[in-house]
């Protein structure tokens, strides 16, 4: 048996799921409504916004979603974007601007990101692992140019999990 109780099966090892373990949805749409209901009265309830996520394969899926929940969370949209430069003038011409917006790189955020105060975010990386731990789970509180100030939201204490 696995965490849940999940049956094993002994010759092959692989896991059994229950029938209901996943459910379809005719859209978009009602995915976001069905795990996001009432978004803009639970911002502040953090246990709340701990429990709530969508996963998606791909990663123009992931910004599509994030985009359509950012915009029904109140305030203004705050743009920020990516640095499209590249370090050795001689590949510029290989490299445009054009086709640095339009990676798509797992683990990095996409070039044009939308933010709101008290929109929830992960940490993607973090160089300090003392203090937080990757995908640790964050409320945006201020916005500067080049700066996003933020406060924890997980509801297990950093040092309990896995870094």
């Amino acid at each position: 048996m696995v965490d849940d109780n999940l049956p094993i099966d002994p010759l092959t090892h692989e896991i059994s799921m229950p029938r209901n373990f996943c459910q379809l949805q005719s859209s978009i749409e009602y995915l976001e409504n069905m795990v996001f209901p009432n978004i803009t009265n639970n911002l502040r309830n953090h246990d709340w916004l701990c429990e709530s996520v969508i996963r998606v394969p791909k990663n123009d899926d992931l910004n599509r979603i994030n985009d359509r929940v950012e915009l029904k969370i109140p305030g203004a949209v705050t743009e920020y974007k990516s640095i499209d430069t590249v370090t050795e003038e001689n590949y510029a011409i290989n490299y445009t601007d054009k086709f640095l917006n339009a990676l798509e790189i797992s683990g990095i955020p996409q070039h044009k990101l939308l933010l709101k105060t008290e929109s929830p975010i992960l940490l993607l990386r973090n160089l300090n692992k003392q203090k937080q731990c990757n995908i640790t789970r964050l409320s945006v509180k201020k916005m500067m140019p080049n700066v996003i100030e933020e406060a924890i939201i997980n509801t297990l204490n950093v040092k309990e999990r896995m870094c």
